[in-house]
């Protein structure tokens, strides 16, 4: 599902607002905004829940699992090649350091998709907790609003105080 876009309506523009102070400008402004993204908040909720699935941490660990697991076999083979070759009579010595100098030569090549998941998984990482906190920021946002409207006081944001 692709998200709809969202603009801010003409009638919603801060030029067309008339309000005497900035502070009265601003929270009547921030009123507006609310209420025209009103209508697009579940497309917005939704394209935030793609987001969070396609963010996903796990998914890099998993990857970087299979990583390390290919880097402990190659260690291990290379521990086992290295005990064949206290085993065996000097003549099969150079092909058993030729084949230890291509386990090694593996081992590393592991190394630089290592540290790439590494950093993959931080970003992830990081990229999660902000879609999960701005989701959590906007349901908060509409919930004050919701509660602001039953109470009558939404309206009055941006209005003139009378004095008495």
């Amino acid at each position: 599902m692709k998200p709809q876009q969202f603009t801010i309506p003409q009638q919603f523009m801060v030029g067309d607002i008339k309000i005497d102070t900035k502070a009265q400008l601003d929270r009547k402004y921030t009123r507006l905004l609310i209420n025209a993204f009103v209508p697009y908040q579940e497309a917005m909720l939704a394209y935030l829940d793609e987001l969070l699935v396609k963010h996903n941490p796990q998914l890099v660990e998993k990857q970087l699992g299979e990583v390390q697991k290919q880097d402990r076999k190659k260690s291990k083979v290379w521990e086992q090649t290295l005990l064949l070759l206290n085993q065996t009579d000097t003549s099969e010595h150079e092909k058993i350091i030729g084949r230890l100098q291509d386990l090694r030569d593996e081992e590393n090549a592991l190394h630089q998709p290592h540290m790439e998941l590494l950093n993959k998984l931080e970003i992830e990482t990081r990229s999660r907790a902000i879609l999960q906190s701005k989701r959590k920021d906007i349901v908060q946002l509409l919930t004050v609003r919701q509660e602001m409207l039953e109470e009558g006081t939404w309206e009055k944001i941006g209005k003139k105080k009378r004095i008495a």
